[in-house]
């Protein structure tokens, strides 16, 4: 099997290579419009341990863009291999995959935006939807108002969750953990989901008037539905949220959501908090602390398609509430080098839990070297183990 996977990283990574030497063209319509033609990709692979298995992987991708004025034609495709080896057993399970990540037509005019296919997505309020979706997404903006609606289906094939998810995979497998029930036709698992958001760009000024004690970037409104016969439990979420800039330089993120599922109301709240702080011009640590919590018992959040992913091995979504993450990063520009120390930990009296250690240098700009480290505790799966990868990352 590793000869079947260096074979299929050779196979995709070679035109790659050629493409990264000349990765832009210019081409010119009868208006004599620039119409522009971008190649671009990235290769990423790694190699860790978990536990006593030891695995690696890699990740090839390759995108391109065609730009001609208001209509833009976007496509992605890659390729995924995965292998691991449980040293204890003495046996091993390796995964191999290619997959269409986005084929999609954006049309731009006067503040409306069009996109039809397959595209990533992301809803305004950071916690509900953040997905790959085969459909269409609509956005207008209005000086300060922005309305951003999108109407799809999710499939296994290209899901951010789905099989082509390298990492993810491989936990889940060496962890034995069951994976999220995608289907794999389209039309099974769907979903529409849509913000209004408001810039006032309001602000409380201090008596001195050098800093602000509350200025208010956004407010928004959300809502979200998922539906399908993949889709267990069908529900509908609204929502307020807002970003907020308060005295001292920290930011705040809240959000209040009520979902309605089987006749059961349930209340979701969840907030971040950032703050940065830059010690001179050279470096910058950015604090972030995150609380996810909801009001009745007898129900839970059921977002199938949030994708927070917290922790590098448990990766915590909203339906693991009520927990709590906080994460510190401290970035030195000079030398292109990272630290962040994380801490992700459930509410309950027996929680899933993760410590990280993560140390990342960027060389040559394009080139990125990454060392992971860390340990947790699971009872789901009954594991608690140290672990470590280390990854390197080449983008062009």
């Amino acid at each position: 099997m590793l000869k079947q996977i260096l074979f299929s990283f050779l196979l995709f990574t070679t035109p790659l290579v050629i493409f990264s030497q000349n990765n832009t063209s210019a081409l010119a319509d009868s208006t004599h419009n620039t119409s522009r033609l971008s190649i671009s990709g990235n290769i990423d692979g790694s190699s860790g341990y978990l536990d006593e298995t030891s695995f690696l992987d890699y990740n090839v991708r390759l995108s391109s863009s065609l730009n001609l004025g208001q209509h833009t034609f976007s496509a992605e495709g890659g390729s995924s291999a995965w292998y691991y080896y449980d040293n204890a057993l003495e046996t091993g399970q390796d995964n191999v995959t290619l997959r269409l990540l986005a084929l999609n037509y954006r049309y731009q005019y006067k503040g409306n935006q069009l996109t039809l296919g397959l595209q990533d997505f992301q809803l305004g309020d950071q916690f509900i939807l953040d997905e790959r979706i085969m459909g269409l997404n609509y956005q207008l903006g209005r000086e300060c108002w922005h309305f951003n609606m999108i109407v799809g289906t999710v499939s296994d094939h290209f899901s951010k969750n789905g099989s082509f998810n390298t990492t993810g995979n491989i936990y889940d497998s060496i962890l034995q953990k069951d994976r999220p029930a995608i289907p794999e036709s389209l039309g099974e698992a769907n979903l529409w989901g849509a913000t209004l958001e408001f810039h006032p760009q309001l602000y409380v000024p201090t008596e001195a008037g050098e800093n602000d004690i509350l200025k208010i970037n956004t407010l928004g409104l959300v809502a979200y539905h998922e539906f399908g016969d993949a889709i267990e439990s069908t529900f509908t979420q609204a929502g307020v949220y807002a970003n907020l800039s308060l005295i001292g330089g920290i930011r705040l993120n809240p959000q209040v959501t009520l979902q309605a599922a089987n006749c059961k109301n349930v209340l979701i709240y969840n907030v971040e908090v950032l703050k940065d702080v830059r010690w001179n011009s050279y470096s910058s640590t950015l604090f972030s602390l995150q609380y996810h919590d909801y009001s009745n018992e007898e129900s839970m959040p059921l977002n199938t398609f949030s994708n927070q992913w917290l922790g590098e091995v448990v990766r915590m979504d909203m339906t693991n509430m009520p927990l709590m993450s906080f994460k510190a990063t401290h970035k030195m520009n000079k030398p292109g080098l990272t630290v962040s120390l994380a801490a992700y930990r459930q509410l309950t009296d027996t929680p899933t839990q993760e410590y990280d250690l993560i140390i990342s240098k960027t060389l040559f700009e394009n080139f990125n070297i990454k060392g992971v480290a860390g340990w947790f505790d699971e009872p789901v799966s009954a594991k608690s183990s140290c672990f470590g990868r280390l990854a390197l990352s080449y983008r062009f």
